[in-house]
């Protein structure tokens, strides 16, 4: 212990005698440990932590499937009585339940504002195990006709709109023209689906589940497995509730579309297509981090030219290889962790750039921060960095040292042939990874200017677009929003 604390020292000697060197290799690391850090913060938060509900492996999505109209890949939603299907004839789901994402109207004092949220199965919150921060949930019997002037409202909603007021609960507000009461606010960070600031239960009619209702896919479905089943034991089930839809209901052409029910787990259906897309992200902040190592290390070969003297009087003075070996990754490792420190500060201010630049484009970034995942992933990059650029330039300064210089003047003395072959190997690597990340840098670039020169068939300048939701209350038949917007497109007009 005593020897690495002496050998800890000096290191520190070492770098506060050459300031300059010091400073560009540790802000060098600094941005390379940093952005590390930022994209695998991104990356363990979307993909890797899983989803902040109880047992979530057990959550699952299902869609219905056809296959004979000529789109393999085809996923829907569903019917309301292909949900009553699951519902009654599954023997693998403990919970089922529908979402129906929306826009609302909420009238505050006059002033409606456009709201994002859904309409849910009562046993909704239940299903994910989610408890509500004030108040409650949706009981059973608020998913009936007459009992369903109820809403529960989001973190962000209570906060910005009702002042985080502890008494909302109990109070009226008026939801697309309809008064409703608020029974409860959920936790701060729930927004399933993202993004929603209120639900309203779902009420369904015995219209709703018609036969010829059947093509009305337009409810997403969430569902849990029970305890002790697993997801393929689970598809099998749905493969024989497909089987019984198709002969329970001949009139309707199940068969000829080729219909059948396929489930993705949650975590799945969340990540989406962005888990590629990060995971290359990821690589490509890698090789950043290889240039990164390689210019340090090609700093600590020209210095260990210089230190040559220094390394032949120490071995000289019976110091053995091994010690100057580690002598001088020491210095590599402090200088590592220093820089490993500094982009430990960087990293903050670019895990906010980052978030701000992604928050519509990944899922659950908006909760990306730096905890201890980060933390060790922080330090173990540090001490592997200090370890890679450290250990070539080690081994070069403590092999093949020349007495000759102790008999010189001079402080310092000529590389050796080694030298000048690592410092080569150096270049070419850092050359070849820069063409690489240039190349890639350079499709990117090109399939970018490529989407901003599509022609979209129409001309864009100074056209303007709006979207209008109107309460179904007020406006209940077809004929009433009609007249609407023929009155909105004349006034606008004028």
């Amino acid at each position: 212990m005593s020897t690495f604390l002496q050998d800890l020292r000096y290191a520190l000697r070492m770098l506060l005698k050459n300031p300059g060197f010091t400073l560009v290799a540790v802000l060098t690391l600094a941005l390379g440990v940093g952005a590390n850090t930022a994209i695998f913060s991104v990356v363990n938060t979307v993909l890797l932590e899983p989803l902040p509900y109880p047992n979530p492996e057990g959550l699952v999505k299902i869609w219905t499937h056809f296959t004979g109209i000529g789109l393999p890949n085809d996923q829907n939603w569903f019917s309301p009585p292909e949900f009553r299907d699951v519902q009654q004839q599954n023997r693998s789901l403990s919970d089922v339940s529908v979402v129906n994402a929306g826009t609302y109207s909420l009238g505050i004092s006059g002033n409606p504002q456009s709201l994002n949220g859904a309409t849910v199965s009562p046993n909704f919150f239940t299903l994910l195990g989610v408890n509500p921060h004030l108040g409650r949930t949706f009981s059973t019997d608020e998913g009936q006709p007459g009992h369903d002037r109820v809403i529960v409202l989001g973190y962000g909603l209570w906060q910005r709109v009702f002042g985080s007021e502890p008494q909302i609960v109990g109070k009226d507000v008026v939801i697309d023209g309809r008064t409703c009461k608020v029974i409860g606010v959920m936790p701060q960070g729930f927004q399933y689906p993202s993004p929603s600031d209120l639900w309203t239960p779902q009420v369904f009619l015995p219209n709703d589940f018609a036969p010829n209702n059947r093509g009305n896919h337009g409810y997403e479905v969430l569902a849990r497995i029970k305890p002790g089943l697993s997801l393929t034991q689970t598809r099998r089930d749905m493969e024989s509730v497909s089987k019984s839809i198709i002969e329970q209901n001949r009139a309707y052409p199940y068969q000829k579309f080729g219909f059948a029910l396929i489930l993705h787990s949650l975590l799945e259906e969340t990540v989406g297509e962005v888990k590629t897309s990060l995971w290359v992200l990821m690589g490509a902040v890698g090789f950043v981090l290889l240039l990164v190592c390689a210019n340090v290390a090609g700093l600590l070969l020209v210095r260990s030219t210089a230190r040559q003297k220094e390394i032949a009087v120490r071995i000289a003075l019976g110091a053995g290889i091994r010690r100057v070996v580690r002598q001088l990754l020491t210095e590599s490792l402090l200088l590592s962790l220093v820089g490993g420190l500094l982009g430990l500060l960087l990293t903050p201010l670019l895990l906010r750039v980052i978030v701000t630049l992604s928050t519509t484009a990944l899922p659950r970034v908006v909760s990306t921060a730096i905890n201890v995942h980060a933390l060790l992933f922080t330090f173990a990059v540090a001490v592997g960095t200090g370890i890679l650029f450290g250990l070539a330039p080690a081994l070069e300064a403590s092999r093949g040292v020349q007495y000759q210089i102790l008999k010189e003047g001079g402080r310092t003395g000529t590389e050796g042939r080694t030298t000048h072959r690592l410092r080569r190997i150096f270049v070419v690597a850092e050359a070849a990874l820069a063409v690489l990340l240039l190349a890639g840098s350079g499709l990117l670039l090109r399939s970018f200017v490529k989407l901003l020169a599509v022609d979209p068939g129409f001309r864009s300048e100074n056209v303007l677009t709006v979207e209008v939701a109107l309460p179904t209350a007020k406006y209940p038949k077809p004929e009433a929003t009609r007249a609407f917007f023929r009155d909105l497109v004349d006034r606008v007009k004028r």
